[in-house]
């Protein structure tokens, strides 16, 4: 990985290193808000896991690279699971705090 590069991992896996978020969407958590910057849906998910209590689980590997743009608050990042279900019509399926996308 290069200077201005991140990446995302998961206990499955790491990313591959992609510039740096914008300034704007690098600092929107002060602000309370999540920014999805056409960031893959398996990357959305990664975000998502960090601020969301519960966990998010992509169970469909063939949808990892679909892409999803956003801008959410933190405290409804439900929304965002609603908006990735409209936006690219797949399935929710939620078991107490834990929601299944696939």
């Amino acid at each position: 990985m290069a200077a201005q590069q991140e990446a995302f991992y998961d206990e499955r896996r790491v990313g591959p290193a992609t510039p740096l978020a914008k300034a704007a969407s690098a600092s929107a958590w002060r602000e309370g808000v999540v920014v999805f910057d056409d960031l893959p849906l398996d990357q959305a998910v990664q975000e998502i896991n960090r601020y969301r209590p519960g966990r998010v689980v992509l169970v469909d590997d063939a949808l990892a690279d679909r892409r999803f743009s956003a801008r959410v608050r933190v405290s409804d990042l439900d929304q965002a699971l609603e908006l990735l279900r409209t936006a690219h019509h797949i399935r929710l399926r939620r078991v107490g705090e834990l929601v299944l996308i696939g």
